[in-house]
């Protein structure tokens, strides 16, 4: 399967119960944009330490925050084809994805 690399995907940053959701919510009325709400189990079969949620969490290691020394190539290329994969399938070329957690993950997520 060919996937095109997902380009400048927007990542929605803000505390818990600050209006993410509303914003993802507003911006997904785009027809431009496929909005993953937290996507916690497309990136916990990426990156499995990023469970924290589960009750596999434990046996993933799941931990908190990641820094620029947490990125694997592999596990950031199976990230980058599944996001790709939900475009592919949405039809719709931006990608914005919501997860409050992600505030602990800015050296990550901009490193991948």
């Amino acid at each position: 399967m060919i996937t095109t690399p997902v380009k400048s995907p927007v990542f929605i940053l803000g505390c818990g119960r600050s209006g993410t959701t509303v914003l993802g919510n507003l911006l997904a009325q785009h027809p431009s944009v496929t909005y993953l709400h937290e996507a916690r189990a497309l990136w916990a079969s990426a990156y499995p330490e990023t469970d924290i949620w589960t009750e596999h969490a434990v046996a993933r290691h799941g931990k908190l925050a990641f820094t620029e020394s947490d990125v694997n190539p592999r596990k950031t290329r199976a990230l980058q084809k599944l996001f790709a994969l939900k475009l592919r399938r949405s039809r719709r070329p931006t990608l914005v994805e919501k997860l409050p957690i992600n505030n602990f993950r800015l050296p990550f997520i901009r490193r991948m």
